[in-house]
């Protein structure tokens, strides 16, 4: 059974103790957060063997033409392969990443709602597909994708 508690805290300075965690997950927050300071806190509330789960927007390349065309506005700082690289070279012990939407990230731009969705769904699914199949074939496409899965267990 789990029990949740909702906090409004700094997530710099989280009311935890060292290593109480097994499991740390954020979805798109380090785009307003300071990554050095956030990942150090993390890091410091997961117990050994724990694994700090982030899935975040990633920035690079194309991504910063659409995002200019999209209207997006705000001092975010999107994470960059070269953000991912820097983690697997810091303290954390084993990071795996995997990037998601290259192609299928232009259909964010279309109107959300029902009608549009249904017709759409074919569509994306088959163009997550050829997105796989580039990624596998041109890694270098990663740097233009929309998403990112980072996984790390700390040791």
């Amino acid at each position: 059974m789990f029990r949740l508690q909702y906090l409004n805290c700094s997530a710099y300075k989280l009311p935890f103790t060292d290593g109480g965690f097994d499991l740390v997950f954020t979805k798109s927050v380090l785009v307003v957060l300071n990554h050095g300071l956030a990942l150090a806190e993390w890091w410091r509330i997961l117990k050994p063997g724990g694994h700090l789960v982030l899935i975040e927007n990633m920035g690079g390349g194309l991504l910063q033409i659409y995002r200019a065309l999209a209207g997006s506005r705000g001092s975010y700082h999107y994470l960059t392969r070269n953000d991912i690289e820097r983690l697997s070279l810091s303290e954390l012990a084993k990071v795996e990443h995997k990037e998601f939407h290259l192609l299928t990230t232009a259909f964010s731009l279309l109107p959300d709602h029902e009608g549009v969705q249904r017709w759409l769904v074919p569509i994306v699914r088959a163009l997550g597909r050829v997105d796989s199949c580039l990624l596998k074939a041109f890694p270098g496409l990663r740097d233009n994708c929309y998403i990112a899965a980072i996984v790390s267990t700390k040791g």
